[in-house]
């Protein structure tokens, strides 16, 4: 059609990856994260540190962004390395750790990284004193390991993610939208990629500008959470 101008977000996928993407320029810092990254970027004495937290608090973005600017390996999904391949020296990550089904495996990981004085940094949704293990040794030693939690985001990081996965859609997220998201989607890194891709293919799908109405309407029929209903057909032209 002649004059109209193309819109560049069409080809853009509608949901996040299957994998976040973890990059140290995208990492926010903030009041849930301060105390366990000045563990990270202070150290610490003992050779392994677990850090954890719900899911979607960000540990694994800052545990990845941490093995990045130390050169370390990491293992996720509950996998650990063979002891044949563990290094003589350096730092070393699991992220998952407390769903590492090899106990016998973690535990000799635990002893070699102390015999060599290696670097072990690990992630998991709860402290090492809470994992469900079986073996007695393994659970005695991970009692003994550090850890420093990663709380849920603060009001700041969570309009501050909104506002970042809008500037990748380029869409244009009005202040009075995100005030309204703040405070109503799940606190997860994941879920808020997710409601901002939908709020996104919503607009499109209707070729309106984002308002607080549309919004409430896409949360509502996903589920999202958004319990009233401000829908205000005045308020969309």
């Amino acid at each position: 059609m002649p004059g109209k101008t193309p819109d560049t977000r069409q080809g853009l996928l509608p949901f996040p990856a299957a994998r976040p993407r973890y990059q140290d320029s995208t990492f926010i810092p903030d009041e849930s994260n301060h105390e366990a990254m000045a563990w990270l970027e202070n150290g610490w004495p003992l050779p392994a540190l677990v850090v954890w937290g719900a899911a979607g608090s960000g540990k694994s973005h800052m545990l990845t962004v941490w093995a990045e600017r130390n050169q370390a390996p990491v293992w996720r999904d509950g996998a650990i390395p063979a002891l044949e391949s563990v290094p003589e020296r350096g730092p070393l990550v699991v992220d998952d750790a407390d769903r590492v089904g090899d106990e016998v495996g973690l535990f000799h990981l635990l002893n070699l990284s102390r015999e060599r004085g290696l670097i072990l940094l690990m992630a998991a949704r709860l402290p090492p004193s809470r994992w469900a293990v079986a073996l007695p040794d393994l659970s005695s030693r991970l009692r003994a390991i550090p850890s420093v939690e990663v709380r849920q985001p603060s009001d700041a990081m969570i309009d501050a993610l909104i506002r970042r996965h809008a500037a990748e859609r380029q869409l244009e997220m009005p202040d009075a939208v995100v005030c309204w998201l703040v405070p109503r989607i799940e606190r997860d890194a994941a879920a808020i990629e997710h409601v901002v891709a939908m709020l996104d293919g919503e607009s499109l799908r209707q070729r309106k500008a984002l308002t607080v109405p549309l919004a409430s309407r896409v949360l509502n029929e996903a589920g999202q959470g958004a319990a009233e209903d401000v829908t205000n057909p005045a308020a969309e032209r």
